[in-house]
């Protein structure tokens, strides 16, 4: 009718352009709805998450691509106008047409199946490497303990009396409101970020020799272990009496690396180094052997660490605990109100539940896997898709062929088969591609895991399993509607 190649090529790329910006529109409207329900409802505590919006920068990075990806997919056809030989294209009108076509779309559908892959492998993985590290015993229960700190500033706290007075006065108080359990003090709080201090020991052997050890250190009073939730395994608990001075706890990691298993009460370590004279600090006797506590991460194993009473060493900062029969919460304003009748110019600093500790070390692996699983679901939505559109456009351009087959006597089982076929094969190549991209993609995660590793063998393969299994269900209605083709009415289609 006149129409030229290049306008034809045009129109094609126009209306494949077209349909682009339509879906990135679509596109936004979900995004922006997604990111509207999630800062509502999610319970994600991720840096900067409260920020997150659309923005014109992210709806012109939208919009370019779009427009790109809808010109990049009117090419191909494009390419095939341009060679196209229209006279011969006219006379053959018999055969399936556009077979070698659809079949070539088929390896598109590979392509979808080799990208679903890393983005389902790297979801699992992620998923494991959560439900490890909600399994992870800290060593403590935090979820009925209300703590925050306090500095002590002026001339009235000069002295380790004062500081002792005052913390002793402050516990009491606390521990005796309606609600509260017990309550205590320790100079640095697990998962709290401030968990870096530590010293060198000397401690005897069995043999009598002295040997020199790196522990953790931590002043605490006795009530912190217990409004902290923090087993005893050995002994006692030291107290405040002037008797306990020179006594410390230690937990299991710190028996265990200097003595090994067994009994360890009445054992002695002191502050020094190899080398220091004998009368420089005294020696300290352990009463009691806590449980381990994961102080600086859930996925780090716990340190050898040592407490001491607080009464011999009065740090003026530390964080006090108080558990709770119930909420925490419920108890802010009481501690505010005590802290305020003691001393109205100290500040309570990070006042709060104890858990919110442990929500912080688990929100960047439920953040990981928040957004891993919607990928992955997306990739794999793409390939079922993908796999649905092609194989119906196949089953539509061969129906002449189907017809033939079914009148010469082929049982449509054999027919179901070969749709079903069509689809599993390019599946089947494409998840060995996405397995040789995620085995690839997945060392960049190793940072990230915990428990589990970046190649494990069960992900894999339950990975791969699920895509064939959601391209063989994608097949299922093409199959269905190849088997009820009417030979008679098939051969009449021309």
């Amino acid at each position: 009718l006149g129409a030229t190649r290049g306008r034809l090529v045009m129109q094609l790329i126009t209306e494949s352009t077209a349909i682009g910006v339509l879906g990135g529109l679509a596109g936004l409207a979900l995004a922006e709805a997604g990111v509207r329900l999630f800062l509502a409802y999610g319970t994600i505590d991720a840096p900067g998450i409260d920020q997150t919006r659309l923005d014109w920068t992210v709806v012109g990075f939208a919009a370019a691509l779009s427009i790109a990806t809808g010109a990049l997919c009117g090419l191909l056809p494009a390419w095939r106008v341009a060679r196209a030989r229209f006279s011969s294209s006219l006379s053959d009108v018999r055969g399936s047409s556009g077979l070698d076509v659809s079949r070539a779309r088929m390896w598109l559908v590979a392509g979808e199946m080799a990208l679903a892959l890393p983005l389902l492998v790297g979801a699992a993985l992620l998923t494991q490497t959560l439900v490890r590290e909600l399994s992870v015993d800290p060593g403590f229960d935090a979820n009925h303990a209300l703590q925050f700190r306090l500095t002590l500033s002026g001339p009235q706290y000069d002295g380790s009396a004062p500081r002792a007075a005052f913390f002793a006065d402050l516990t009491t108080k606390l521990a005796a409101l309606p609600g509260a359990e017990a309550s205590g003090i320790v100079s640095s709080l697990p998962l709290g970020g401030l968990n870096n201090t530590g010293g060198s020991f000397l401690y005897e052997r069995e043999d009598g020799s002295i040997a020199q050890i790196g522990l953790g250190f931590r002043a605490a009073t006795s009530g912190y272990f217990t409004a902290f939730g923090v087993p005893l395994r050995q002994g006692r608990l030291f107290s405040d009496a002037p008797s306990d001075l020179n006594t410390v706890v230690i937990n299991e990691r710190a028996a265990e690396t200097m003595w090994g298993p067994g009994n360890v009460v009445g054992r002695r370590v002191k502050f020094g180094q190899a080398g220091d004279p004998p009368d420089k600090m005294p020696w300290l006797t352990i009463v009691g052997v806590v449980g381990d506590l994961h102080h600086e991460r859930l996925t780090t194993n716990p340190n050898p660490e040592v407490f001491q009473p607080y009464s011999s060493n009065t740090w003026t900062t530390m964080t006090v605990v108080t558990r709770t029969a119930g909420d925490p919460a419920a108890l802010v304003a009481g501690a505010r109100r005590v802290v305020h009748d003691l001393d109205p110019r100290l500040a309570m600093v990070a006042l709060g539940p104890a858990s919110q500790y442990v929500d912080h070390q688990l929100s960047r692996p439920r953040f990981g896997v928040v957004c891993a699983t919607i990928f992955g679901a997306l990739g794999l939505l793409l390939a079922a898709f993908g796999t649905f559109a092609v194989l119906s456009v196949l089953v539509a351009q061969r129906t002449r062929e189907i017809g033939i087959r079914m009148a010469l006597g082929a049982a449509p089982a054999r027919v179901r088969a070969l749709v079903v076929r069509e689809s599993l094969i390019p599946a089947v190549c494409g998840c060995v591609v996405g397995g040789v991209i995620a085995a690839w993609s997945a060392r960049g995660l190793s940072s990230q895991l915990f428990g589990v590793t970046p190649g494990d063998p069960a992900t894999f393969t339950i990975a791969v399993a699920v895509l064939l299994a959601v391209a063989a269900a994608a097949s299922w209605w093409p199959a269905r509607r190849a088997m009820s083709v009417d030979p008679v009415k098939a051969l009449r289609t021309d």
